[in-house]
């Protein structure tokens, strides 16, 4: 199992469709996630890193998705209080762009020259 970081492997990253080449996560998605897991002690479980586009279209993924670039992922969260100590952190690294908060997971993105600002979004 290849490491990216202390608590993360490339295989939690890998497309799910188990068809197309191995595509890796940009390093800043790796250092923001690895940076969030040392201050919270919070272990996260990637349910959703790189996608092929015809994957991210399968999931129902936006058409320009971060994922299908390597600079989302989505994080397990089934855990009330571990999600809130999640949002607060992820909101103060200065990469992160976008946080959405689904009912099971969280999804983060990081810095990208389209948005500068901060986006948090529910559902």
């Amino acid at each position: 199992m290849e490491k990216l970081s202390k608590n993360f492997s490339a295989e939690e990253f890998f497309c799910k469709c188990g068809l197309c080449p191995k595509k890796y996560p940009h390093e800043v998605l790796i250092d923001t996630l690895q940076n969030v897991r040392r201050l919270t002690d919070i272990p996260m479980v990637i349910t959703s890193g790189v996608r092929c586009e015809k994957y991210n279209k399968q999931v129902g993924g936006m058409v320009g998705s971060r994922h299908v670039h390597g600079l989302a992922a989505d994080i397990e969260c089934n855990n009330g209080i571990d999600r809130f100590i999640l949002i607060r952190e992820f909101m103060k690294q200065p990469k992160i762009r976008g946080i959405g908060v689904y009912r099971q997971f969280i999804h983060i993105d990081v810095k990208t020259d389209k948005r500068e600002r901060k986006v948090i979004w529910g559902y």
